[in-house]
Parts: C-alpha cells; sequence; structure tokens
C-alpha cells in the first residue's frame, strides 16, 4: 500500500499474513526512513525497529497485559495490575536499573483512581468525586514543585459552574446550549455552529477565530499575530503557518488515531516520530529523545540516547502544566496528545482542548447517549472524569479501566492496514459466497460499505435508539451483541449494544466466518480447534469453545481476535461500535458472569 501526501512525501505501508502492519516507510526529499514491526504468535506488537536500527520490545503476561516496554536506549518500563488487570504500578528505569519514574494507583471499587504515589520524586495526588463520578478535588502535595489544589462545582448537565484553584475563586455562566460564555473576568463568543468565535478581556479582544464551512480551526489572531492551519480531506490537521514560518505535518492515518510521522519547517525536516503501541521517541538534527509515560498516557519526561533525564513535565487533572525542567523541544504532553503554544491548547484531532477550561472550544457533533448524560453535553471533556478517561478523537471518551488489559489490542490495531480497502460493491440482499469471498481484503470491502451507511443512517437518533433496546428486528434495525452470543458473549449486553442495519448485521457475521476461514487457512490445523468461536454455522468443537472461554485467558483471545476482526472497518462509521465492545470486551474477560456458558447459546 502506497500513499502520496501533498508535501510530496511518499508513506508505503506492508503486512504479513494475519493483516499486521510489519513496516511504515517515509520517503521524502530523497530520503527513506522504514520502521518495521514485529509480532508473536498470537499478533501482539513484539518488536519495533526505528529508522536508526535501535529497537523496542514488548512483554506481556499470562492473560495479555502488557508486562514491560524496553526501549532503543535501554530504558524499561514495567507494568503491575491488580486481579480484574487494572494498573496499580507503573515503573520506568535505565539500563543500570536506576529509576526514572514509579508511579502506585490506589483504585476505588469502581477503577476511578483515588490516589496517584509518584514514588520517584514523592509526589502525591489525591482525587474525590461526586455520585456522578465527575472529578470535584485535586489534591497534590509535591515537596520538591510546591503543593496545588483544585475544587470544581458542576450543574445538572455536567458544566463547570465554579472552582477554587489554588485559593483564586472563579465563576463560570453558561447559556442554553452550554456555551460558555464568561469565565472569571473573561468573556466568549460563538458563531451558530457552536465554534468559539472571540475571547474577550477588559473591553479587548484577546482572541479572534475563524472556521471553515466543515468547522475545521482555520485560523487565530492573538496579540496581533495570525496563525492559520490546513487540513486534509478526512479533516485531519496536515498544515500551520504562523510568524514566519510554515510547519507541514506528515500524517500516518494508518493507525487508530491519526499520527505525526514527521514535520517539515519551510520545507526543510524539523523533526521525525516514531511509533509503537504509543510514540516511542524523536529525533532532531541527529538528537533523539525518548519518552516516559505515567498511567495516564501523559509525557512525565524525555530521556536521552544514553537514558538520562533533559525534561520532567507536571500537570493538574485537567492538563494545566504545572510545573516543567528542560528546554527540549517538544509538542506533545498531556494524555500524550499535541499541544499547540499558539493556541494554548491541546489539538484532538475532531476539535481542540482548552485545559484550562476543562472543556473543547467547539461544539461535537455526536448527539451523545441518553443512558450516559453527561454525554449529551457538547463541549465537557472526559466527562468531566479526566484521570479515569481520555478522549483521543475530539468526539467522545474513553475509559482507562480497560487500557493495557488483558489482550487489549491498540497496538495490534494500530498496525492493520484498515484504510485498504477495496473499491467493491456489495449487494446487501445477496448471500455470501464464502468460496469467492475468502479474502481479508473483500472483509474490509464489505466493511467499508456498511460504515459508509452507518454514517448516515446514525443520523436518524429515534431509529437508533430503537435498535439499542431491540431484541429482535424492529424497522430494518437490528442490537449487535459486540461480544457475539455463539462465542460465548453474554445473552443480556445492554447497554453495550450496537445499533447496526439488518444487512450489514448479516455481513457482518458473514464475514466473521470469513475471518474464521482466513485463519484456518493461514495458520492451519492450529486454529482448527478455534474455528468454531467465529463460525456459528458448525457446532465442530463447540466443547472446545466452551473449554477455551472457561477461564479468563481463554476468554481474552476470543476478545482479541473480536478486535482485530473488528478494526478491519466495521467500527468505523458507527459512533457507538468501539466505545461499547470496548466495554462488554471487558466485563466479558474479566467477570465469571458476563458470558452464556456452559451452552454458549441463546
Amino acid at each position: 500500500m502506497e500513499e502520496t501526501q501533498p508535501t510530496g512525501a511518499v508513506l508505503s505501508y506492508s503486512y504479513d499474513k494475519a493483516g499486521n502492519k510489519t513496516s511504515a516507510t517515509v520517503t521524502h526529499q530523497g530520503k527513506t526512513e522504514t520502521t518495521t514491526y514485529l509480532y508473536d504468535a498470537l499478533n501482539r506488537l513484539s518488536k519495533v525497529i526505528d529508522p536508526q536500527g535501535g529497537e523496542t520490545l514488548y512483554a506481556y503476561d499470562a492473560v495479555g497485559n502488557r508486562e514491560s516496554v524496553t526501549q532503543a536506549n535501554g530504558q524499561t518500563t514495567a507494568y503491575i495490575y491488580d486481579a480484574l488487570n487494572r494498573l496499580t504500578r507503573q515503573t520506568t528505569a535505565d539500563a543500570a536499573n536506576n529509576v526514572i519514574a514509579d508511579y502506585r494507583y490506589t483504585l476505588h471499587s469502581t477503577g476511578r483512581r483515588e490516589q496517584i504515589e509518584e514514588l520517584h520524586n514523592g509526589r502525591v495526588s489525591t482525587y474525590t468525586y461526586d455520585a456522578l463520578y465527575r472529578l470535584t478535588h485535586d489534591t497534590i502535595s509535591d515537596p520538591v514543585n510546591g503543593d496545588y489544589s483544585a475544587e470544581y462545582r458542576f450543574d445538572k448537565v455536567g458544566n463547570r459552574t465554579y472552582s477554587i484553584i489554588d485559593g483564586v475563586h472563579i465563576a463560570y455562566s453558561y447559556d442554553d446550549n452550554d456555551r460558555l460564555t464568561q469565565q472569571g473576568g473573561v468573556t466568549y463568543a460563538y458563531d451558530a455552529n457552536g465554534n468559539t468565535l472571540t475571547e474577550t478581556e477588559d473591553g479587548l479582544v484577546t482572541a479572534r477565530y475563524t472556521y471553515s464551512a466543515k468547522n475545521k480551526l482555520l485560523a487565530v489572531t492573538k496579540a496581533g499575530e495570525t496563525t492559520s492551519f490546513g487540513y486534509n480531506p478526512d479533516g485531519i490537521r496536515t498544515r500551520k503557518a504562523g510568524s514566519g514560518s510554515t510547519t507541514d505535518f506528515i500524517v500516518d492515518q494508518n493507525r487508530d488515531y491519526a499520527q505525526v510521522l514527521q514535520e517539515d519547517v519551510n520545507g526543510a525536516k524539523q523533526v521525525s516520530y516514531v511509533y509503537g503501541d504509543d510514540l516511542l521517541s524523536q529525533a532532531r538534527a541527529g538528537d533523539v529523545s525518548y519518552y516516559v509515560y505515567d498511567g495516564q498516557g501523559s509525557v512525565r519526561s524525555l530521556t536521552n540516547q544514553t537514558g538520562v533525564q533533559t525534561d520532567n513535565y507536571h500537570y493538574d487533572a485537567f492538563g494545566i502544566l504545572l510545573h516543567s525542567e528542560g528546554d527540549t523541544p517538544n509538542s506533545y504532553l498531556y494524555t500524550g496528545e499535541q499541544y499547540d503554544a499558539s493556541l494554548d491548547q491541546y489539538y484532538l484531532r475532531a476539535r481542540y482542548y482548552d485545559q484550562n477550561q476543562g472543556r473543547f472550544t467547539q461544539m461535537d457533533a455526536w448527539e451523545g447517549e441518553s443512558y450516559r448524560p453527561t454525554t449529551l453535553n457538547k463541549y465537557i471533556y472526559a466527562d468531566n472524569d479526566p484521570i479515569s478517561k481520555l478522549d483521543p478523537t475530539g468526539r467522545y471518551s474513553v475509559s482507562l479501566s480497560g487500557m493495557g488489559t488483558a489482550f487489549n489490542v491498540s497496538g495490534v490495531i494500530n498496525t492493520i492496514g484498515i484504510s485498504a480497502i477495496l473499491a467493491y460493491e456489495y449487494d446487501s440482499n445477496s448471500t455470501i459466497d464464502n468460496s469467492i469471498f475468502s479474502d481479508l481484503e473483500v472483509i474490509s470491502a464489505h466493511a467499508s460499505v456498511k460504515s459508509k451507511a452507518d454514517a448516515k443512517a446514525n443520523q436518524l437518533s429515534l431509529e437508533v435508539q430503537k435498535a439499542i433496546s431491540a431484541t429482535s428486528e424492529s424497522e430494518g434495525w437490528h442490537a449487535h451483541h459486540t461480544v457475539p452470543v455463539y462465542t460465548c458473549g453474554a445473552v443480556e449486553q445492554s447497554p453495550n449494544m450496537v445499533p447496526l442495519k439488518s444487512s450489514f448485521h448479516r455481513a457482518l457475521h458473514g464475514s466473521l466466518r470469513l475471518y474464521a476461514e482466513f485463519l484456518d487457512k493461514s495458520y492451519g490445523a492450529e486454529f482448527e480447534s478455534n474455528r468454531s468461536i467465529f463460525d456459528h454455522t458448525s457446532k465442530k468443537n463447540r466443547s472446545g469453545l466452551q473449554k477455551v472461554a472457561s477461564t479468563s485467558v481463554g476468554r481474552a483471545y476470543i476478545a482479541n481476535h473480536l478486535d482485530i476482526f473488528y478494526s478491519f472497518g466495521w467500527y468505523a462509521g458507527n459512533k457507538y461500535f468501539k466505545q461499547r465492545f470496548e466495554s462488554e470486551r471487558n466485563l466479558f474477560i474479566s467477570t465469571s458472569y458476563r458470558n452464556s456458558l456452559p451452552s454458549c447459546q441463546r
């Protein structure tokens, strides 16, 4: 697969028989850089070889949790989990086993983090929540950089109405559309689409924003300086211009979330990035820096090629940078996302996040879900629970409780060639012919057609709500069990059912059988005993399936392959699919009751 970007950069990818991405190559201005990926027998990322030949190694525990990551400069991060596969400790040490960072997490019974101890520097963060699990207190005891405290109050729909931050009292006001109109002495104005237009303080406009017809931020003017932005047809930011320079972003969209591989400033390469499951390193003018994360995925340190710390970062719960040391240029900070200094905001793909407000500056196009009232607010970030949730898409939050747990295959998903889809015309009324459609690319083609239809169909919110609660076909809709009952998923999966048009629901299960055939053809007899996990038309080895599903390791194996299958395009276009599967998957793996054992049928 090959893609040419507007800068002239060519991105090319190669894959193995299982659909894992084995290499990613950037060819630009006469230079070629290749990153190579290797996998274990369960298709989990095991090694990344960067363009300089450095190796990053991944290891997993018995139930599939990421156990350790050893980076090219010798530093190793080790992970410890509780009985429910929730992260309780994360330690990074250099090649000589000197501790760089050591985080210990105390969890509430719901999985929310109540306290984080940073054993390497004495910093302790304590969190309290209200009855709706919204963060109300963020208290930091820091013997090095000084203490910090923040208290938040919210209205019934999740808007922050009052805060006390290090003794400073701030009141917030909103209009009837939940748009922030005043924060302390700053007032805000909006356009008809809910985008922030101006910020005004003491009668003076301090910031002015302009947008495209598709609500993409085109320019911001602050202190007399204007910065402009450009996007590709998919709405991903690819250019930034201001202060006499133009930065072009070479973006890899062949991942779960689009990521920048290289930045060119005024036509010259400025920095390149290497990714595994996460951003591993950046290279600037021959100097390589390696990223050190905490359990939230925020960048807390940079180290050099010998493992020596050069930079450190400390944040509050919503991402305000409280302290930093070091002067290495770096744009990736809170939750590992791209910080834009010209905006003093984070670019989260669909929208920009203002950590000083704890909310987005643009209205969410997603209508939310009635059973999760906080999602109905178009502006709040991470359901006001930023310690336990992230929002990498800028559309909806995802829980940290399932990240890094058993067979969480984010690395596998990131390396699958989802965008390598054939332009195949699918007749939803026809019967899928296994003898013809026995190819992964055709499976992807079916999913592609489905996702385009879902993107339109999901606008019918009334029909969607009917489908969510449906137990049988209703007005052309089906409610899909994200962990199918014939794979030993629970019969009752509320509220994690996914609405699908009936024709695409049938196509999905047909394609799932094709995926089973693909596994069988690719791996032979070793997968024969597992084919019935996906092929519910056969009773063969049903007892084998029941045996597999009887343990958390086995259920993780099943969920792992379901996640890989869905990543061929079934997630795309349906705003409910991925988050509901992840929620159901975690219950399926970690509990003994969320399944249909022993029969694995209705």
